[in-house]
């Protein structure tokens, strides 16, 4: 099975929401499948793509949406959406994993796999429970959730939320995110002497 990973996270080289899916990428490939992860392009490359890459993972980086004000948003949003095209149709992968930071991105992978044909499953990351959608982009959102084939929450919160604001159910599953942080010895009681 060839399985594409797609970190939506462009701000920091590496964060929490990555763990998750790069755990499942490296598990994944372990089984003998063919994984590609896709994510945004820094300086350094950091030890964690270096890890996936020696471990079999194809490692795509993707240019970093632009931080100039003065840079055309449509222009690279343009840009990207060939590229994800282009990749999509190199790769012809049986499943797309969006590891979306927020619940509002990865719209135009989830684009592409539908004129492509490609099932995908968006993981959200974070839900805003404040946030206010415009109504074009609530339509964009619910097809992008209910055009999944599963869709990950990493808390039960999360998709109740997303629920209201979206004003649609949402078919998910809560997949916890991997932690490493080792419970504390239990601290005794202070005595009341103190």
């Amino acid at each position: 099975m060839k399985i594409l990973f797609v970190s939506t996270n462009d701000w920091v080289p590496w964060g929490g929401s990555e763990v998750l899916w790069s755990q499942c990428a490296l598990r994944t490939v372990r089984k003998g499948h063919r994984v590609t992860a896709a994510a945004a392009r820094h300086s350094p490359t950091g030890p964690h793509l270096t890890e996936l890459e020696a471990a079999g993972v194809e490692v795509v980086l993707m240019d970093r949406s632009p931080q100039r004000k003065w840079f055309p948003g449509r222009v690279m949003r343009r840009l990207r959406k060939s590229f994800i095209a282009r990749l999509l149709q190199r790769l012809e992968p049986d499943l797309v994993v969006i590891s979306q930071g927020s619940a509002s991105q990865g719209l135009e992978w989830s684009d592409a796999c539908i004129a492509a044909g490609t099932p995908y499953v968006p993981i959200v990351q974070l839900v805003n429970e404040y946030a206010l959608y415009r109504d074009e982009l609530i339509d964009s959102l619910v097809r992008h959730y209910q055009s999944a084939r599963l869709v990950c929450f990493v808390s039960e919160r999360n998709r109740q939320i997303l629920e209201r604001q979206l004003g649609c159910a949402i078919a998910g599953r809560l997949v916890r995110n991997p932690c490493r942080i080792n419970p504390p010895e239990q601290l005794a009681y202070p005595d009341n002497q103190t």
